[in-house]
């Protein structure tokens, strides 16, 4: 997953748990925490951050699904409409008929966004998946952490 499971943006790369803009957020947080003698791992950061996170991305998802649905009835519906108005009263082979509609719901699905909508959806659900096993202990979603040693020891 390409994108950041907390604010939506870019990750820089895939194996990072989340993008350079919530990372730094999490620096300065641990190096507060750190200067008063705490440690938060970027895990313990980032869980109740994913956590906030999943219940918008699970209304999210649910609104879309929606919207594909009533897209996909308006699309078949208004395609339906345009090869009868193009006919204008008159009559098409069957197999015609079921082409033109295939082509003008094609045609339709694209202007109005279908696939992007698609896409959107894919992410919503990427993104729960990658959440969900994430708070749910998935030892792929861990982070790789760094050990730096201090120069005095």
């Amino acid at each position: 997953m390409k994108q950041c499971p907390i604010c939506d943006a870019e990750k820089k790369h895939e194996r990072d748990l989340v993008c350079p803009i919530c990372y730094q957020e999490y620096v300065i947080e641990a190096g507060k925490a750190l200067a008063e003698g705490r440690i938060i791992t970027p895990a313990a950061w980032a869980k109740p951050h994913m956590e906030n996170r999943l219940e918008d991305l699970r209304i999210k998802l649910e609104k879309s699904q929606e919207a594909y649905k009533q897209l996909q009835e308006n699309v078949r519906d208004e395609a339906y409409r345009a090869i009868k108005n193009a006919l204008n009263g008159g009559w098409a082979d069957d197999d015609v008929f079921k082409e033109a509609l295939a082509q003008k719901k094609k045609t339709l699905w694209q202007e109005k966004g279908g696939n992007k909508l698609h896409y959107q959806i894919k992410a919503f659900e990427q993104n729960i998946a990658f959440i969900e096993g994430f708070l749910n202990g998935g030892k792929d979603q861990q982070p790789q952490l760094k050990l730096v040693q201090s120069a005095s020891a």
